[in-house]
This record gives C-alpha cells, sequence and structure tokens, in this order.
C-alpha cells in the first residue's frame, strides 16, 4: 500500500461539480486531492452535453435558415453527416482527458487515477488503476461528485446485446446506423432520435408512456410536431415485448401486435445518482438529507455536489442543468471554505434549478408547476398562453408557449415554463426572479432581446390582469 495521503479536501469524481469544487478550492488555498476511475471533465464533456449539442447543432442552424426567406434559398436540404460526426469527435477531445486534467493541474489539485471509497469518516481508501492501494485522509472534508448512472434496461430491451444502447453509446457511435429504435421518449432519448434523424436516420420511437412524460401538453405537442417533420415515427402507448437479433440487425415485437426492425435500439431509462458502493451504507448515511451546501445531515464534512445531490443520496432520478451542477459545487466550495476560515457556514438556501430538454423547439421549466405550489399550499394561480412572432429575425417565424405560476397572495413568482428558442433564457430570468422575490412584472426589463419572447412575456402578464 502507499503511503497514506493528508489534505484539506478529497472530492470523489471529476466531471462538472467536481472539478468546479476542486478549483474553487485550490482557489481559496486549500489542499485538495480528486479521485476519478474514468476520464476527467466527466459525462458532460465527453458522452452527454458536448456531442449533443454538436449532433443537433447542424440540424438547427439549418432549421433556422430554411424557416427564413432569403437565406432558405442558399442553402441545402440534407445535412453532411461525415462532417458533423466528425466534428463532435473533435469537440469531445477525441475522448482524450488532456485539456481537464491540465486544468487540475495548474490549480495545484492532486489527480488520483482510481476508484475510491469512503472507509471512515474523512477517509477515502483508493484502488489506483496502477494496481496499488492508498488512503487519503481529509482534514476537512470529503466532497461526493460521483455523478449518476443509467438504470439497466429491462429483459426485452436487453436481448438486443450489444445493439442495446444508452445514450452514451448513441452520443460516440463512431458511424450512424441506417435504422434506429428508441424505447422511451424521456428528454436524452427524444434529442438524440431528432438529432439522428436529422442527419438521415431513419428513427423510430417507441414512448409507452408518451412523448416527454411529466412535461407540459402544450409543449410537448411543439415538440412532436417538429419531430413527425423531422420524419422520426412517434408511436405513443406502444411498448416492447421482445428484441431478437437477426441477420443484419435487430427485430423488435412491440406490445400491439407489430414488428420493427433497425441496426440498434437506444433504451432511455432514469438516472440516479451514484452513491451507492462506496461506503455510505456502512456509514449509516444513505439517505442522510442535505442542506444548501449539500452537506450531508449528521455531519460535519461530507458534501453531496452535482448530480450526487439529485434528491440526496436517495433513489431519484438526476436531471439538472450543468448551470445548476456548477451553481451547487459554488455553494458547496464557500461552505467548505467558510469552515476552513473558522466560521460556521451561512445557511444556505436549496440551489434553483433549471430543467432543459434539447429537442427543437428546446423546452425548459423552474420552480414549481400549479399542482405543486397548490399542494405546497400556496394560493397559487397560473397564465398559460402561446404567441407566434414573425420578427425578422432568425428564425424568422415561430410559435413559442409559455407557463407562469405566481403566488396570488404576494405576486411572486413560483415557477415557470417555456417552449422555444430562447426557453432557456426565459427559465433563467424566471430562477433569477424566484430566487430573487422579483416582482414578475419587473421582469420584463431583463427579457431576451426577441420579440418572441418580449410578446410571450406580456401575453403571460395579462392573463394575470397585470
Amino acid at each position: 500500500m502507499a503511503e497514506p495521503l493528508e489534505v484539506d479536501v478529497v472530492v470523489l469524481g471529476a466531471g462538472t461539480a467536481g472539478m468546479a469544487v476542486a478549483a474553487a478550492l485550490a482557489r481559496g488555498g486549500v489542499s485538495v486531492a480528486v479521485v476519478e476511475s474514468g476520464l476527467a471533465g466527466g459525462a458532460a464533456a465527453y458522452w452527454a452535453d458536448t456531442p449533443l449539442h454538436a449532433l443537433r447543432g447542424p440540424g438547427a442552424v439549418l432549421l433556422a435558415a430554411q424557416s427564413t426567406p432569403g437565406a432558405a434559398q442558399a442553402v441545402t436540404s440534407t445535412l453532411n453527416a461525415a462532417a458533423t460526426l466528425a466534428r463532435r469527435t473533435d469537440l469531445t477531445g477525441h475522448w482524450q482527458d488532456s485539456a481537464a486534467t491540465a486544468v487540475l493541474e495548474s490549480a495545484g489539485v492532486a489527480l488520483l487515477r482510481g476508484r475510491g471509497r469512503i472507509s471512515a469518516a474523512r477517509t477515502v481508501s483508493v484502488a489506483r488503476l496502477d494496481g496499488a492501494s492508498q488512503d487519503l485522509h481529509a482534514a476537512l472534508a470529503v466532497v461526493l461528485a460521483t455523478g449518476s448512472v443509467p438504470d439497466a434496461p429491462g429483459p426485452a430491451a436487453a436481448a438486443a446485446g450489444p445493439l442495446c444502447w444508452g445514450t452514451r453509446a448513441a452520443l460516440s457511435a463512431p458511424a450512424l446506423p441506417r435504422r434506429l429504435g428508441v424505447l422511451g421518449a424521456g428528454p436524452n432519448a427524444s434529442a438524440v432520435a431528432q438529432a439522428f434523424a436529422r442527419l438521415g436516420t431513419g428513427v423510430t420511437v417507441l414512448a409507452p408512456e408518451g412523448l416527454l412524460p411529466g412535461w407540459p401538453g402544450p409543449a410537448v405537442a411543439l415538440v412532436g410536431a417538429l419531430l413527425r417533420a423531422d420524419g422520426v415515427q412517434l408511436w405513443n402507448g406502444v411498448g416492447l415485448a421482445a428484441a431478437s437479433l437477426a441477420e443484419g440487425g435487430l427485430v423488435l415485437s412491440l406490445d400491439n401486435g407489430h414488428s420493427l426492425r433497425c441496426d440498434a435500439l437506444l433504451v432511455d431509462t432514469v438516472r440516479r445518482p451514484a452513491v451507492h458502493g462506496i461506503g455510505l451504507e456502512r456509514l449509516g448515511l444513505v439517505g442522510a438529507p442535505l442542506d444548501g451546501s449539500g452537506l450531508a445531515g449528521g455531519t460535519d464534512w461530507l458534501y453531496c455536489a452535482g448530480d450526487a445531490a439529485a434528491d440526496p443520496l436517495a433513489d431519484s432520478a438526476a436531471a439538472f442543468s450543468t448551470p445548476w451542477a456548477l451553481e451547487q459545487a459554488r455553494r458547496t466550495a464557500d461552505a467548505i471554505l467558510a469552515r476552513a476560515g473558522g466560521a460556521d457556514a451561512a445557511a444556505v438556501p436549496e440551489a434553483l434549478g433549471v430543467q432543459m430538454v434539447f429537442t427543437d423547439p428546446p423546452l425548459a421549466a423552474t420552480g414549481m408547476a400549479l399542482a405543486a405550489a397548490l399542494e405546497a399550499g400556496f394560493s397559487a394561480v397560473e397564465s398559460a398562453g402561446t404567441a407566434e412572432a414573425d420578427s425578422g429575425q432568425v428564425p424568422a417565424k415561430e410559435a413559442v408557449w409559455g407557463s407562469l405560476v405566481v403566488d396570488a397572495d404576494t405576486g411572486l413568482l413560483l415557477g415557470a415554463a417555456f417552449a422555444g428558442s430562447h426557453a432557456g433564457d426565459l427559465a433563467q430570468l424566471a430562477a433569477v426572479g424566484i430566487v430573487g422575490r422579483i416582482p414578475v412584472p419587473t421582469l420584463l426589463l431583463a427579457l431576451p432581446p426577441a420579440p418572441s419572447a418580449a410578446r410571450l412575456w406580456q401575453q403571460l402578464l395579462r392573463g394575470f390582469g397585470l
């Protein structure tokens, strides 16, 4: 066994949140060691956000051009799939993490390659990839930034063997399949299905629970219309009964009696915090509540950041955006630095995330929906509607939808959801309004400079008589 390493903080995981926490702590003068068994930089850089945006970006640009008179006459109607895949591979650094490791090195953070497990309070035992083992002792804190993992596919889908894909396999595929089956129509699967269809793959989506379950119906309808326009066959209410390998691909037997041939099957499953099997059970910390900084209840040393903080240490979907992970990581680092300076960390409210669906049109939501607000005891009211603008901008014409949920007693915003090219900006603005308790009309001053966004917000305000 290698000599034990004494540091102030040990971070398990070098993904988006782990790297952000480690860098912030190092800037604050705290010694940090990060343990990572895979690529530094995290799933978002290699198998999620970055490759997804690389694959969907050309299609979004082409759609905007084709919907804009003047530009439409100057563009072709097809994308170059090979060039798109090559750009995807370049943006992921060819799945090498030299850029991320350089960031950690320049910050003075020690990177240990291996699998870490909490063996005692403030102690992490590492099985290093070089075969050695080493204990790390943290004077201040251990931060779990271990990300999330997908549930295993059901037995019917698993029968597809190596042709059963998760989003990781789909977004790193060296070539596009001619035919892609998709089981489940959640945010990730829907975005991948649309991107592949625009690149020339024949895509059939089986949506046993419907398209984008849990999202508002009018927003889902806008996405469904564009998916079909992109050539995606969408079978709502239809599931998979069996899958079998056949010459040249797969045969999918559907629960409506039909069958489908494809070359790969993308299965959309829930992602959950990757916090099991790393020592929490032994310490009795599974299910411990987290405060706004990610500190686990009953401890003064264990923090969770990023997806690991989604429904703390419990079995729950982790589905927040990278900005949320970065904000939560900042709060964790601030709390640890405060303790390092001998001060009690100030009480921090929970971070408010913006959930995104990266389809066209994009969807975004923050805060509480109407039903959740009423259940929480608020005198909540909702204004929802669609607006359309022919703005002279790109895209030239766009239908956008939105919903605002307001507390009728105080006039303050409780939640919001949007569909349209500016959905993310509008939801982020709403999140600022919720956290800052800013009157809804005042938020007009910070709207994105897009006629469709301003028109929609004003229309929603009229629903409240404002």
